[in-house]
């Protein structure tokens, strides 16, 4: 009896001390443009779930998101408009396909991702690079 609560009381802690910040289904963000055409906004739209519940410092409202590997991130622009993703200086790139159809970027996370905090740029050509929007990408076990 001692042995059988030991292992539950083991398999309780596991399940609360496991990096479960990382979202386990497809991600949407939402780009917007000012009249210039140029990045207003990145935001994750308010009918999706939080999916950082254990990360503070990444909120919807700043286009940061937490997902696992081998999952799909949207990105919608509107007015649909073609734009560049590109890693931030050092922070490494954790996609490995996209794909842009009528104003709906859709790249797929590298199952062999890292877990860690990805910053990035989004690109509308003749516009100044403003915004740095992050990927965390997390394990779940």
């Amino acid at each position: 009896m001692r042995v059988s609560l030991f292992v539950y009381a083991l398999t309780l802690l596991g399940l609360f001390s496991m990096p479960a910040y990382a979202s386990d289904k497809d991600q949407k963000l939402l780009i917007t443009l000012n009249d210039q055409g140029c990045v207003a906004n990145v935001i994750q739209p308010e009918s999706e779930p939080a999916n950082c519940p254990n990360r503070s410092d990444c909120k919807k409202k700043d286009g940061c998101i937490c997902i696992k590997p081998d999952k799909r991130i949207d990105w919608q622009i509107i007015p649909a408009t073609r734009f560049r993703l590109f890693a931030k200086d050092g922070s490494g790139w954790p996609i490995k396909k996209c794909k842009y159809k009528r104003g709906v970027m859709t790249c797929k996370v590298d199952k062999q991702a890292e877990p860690g905090d990805y910053f990035y740029n989004i690109e509308v050509e003749g516009c100044d690079v403003i915004f740095d929007p992050r990927i965390v990408i997390g394990r779940i076990q």
